[in-house]
């Protein structure tokens, strides 16, 4: 079962190093290595599904995949920003009246 375990974690070691390495070829404008690391990624996946029986983890459920972040927000955006007007508390609506 160690040996199943350890498995596992090198196929998703794999799975995380070659998504670094496509974001990386991406930022550096690199399209078709950043594509062949993305093959990479859909191969070690395939395997990790066949050796465990599951689907391949999404990209927003792995652990090393920071969150997008964008990367520029909107200037108005932030606590103080309200969308929606608020409705009326009702003890104001009665002091209206």
């Amino acid at each position: 079962m160690t040996d199943s375990l350890e498995q596992a974690k090198q196929l998703m070691n794999q799975i995380a190093t070659w998504r670094n390495r496509a974001a990386m070829a991406k930022k550096a404008g690199l399209s078709d290595l950043e594509q062949q690391a993305l093959d990479h990624v859909s191969r070690y996946q395939e395997m990790l599904q066949d050796f465990e029986g599951i689907e391949p983890p999404s990209p927003g459920d792995d652990p090393f995949d920071p969150a997008m972040v964008p990367k520029h927000p909107y200037p108005n955006a932030g606590a103080g920003a309200i969308a929606l007007p608020l409705p009326k508390a009702e003890d104001e609506s009665e002091s209206e009246q």
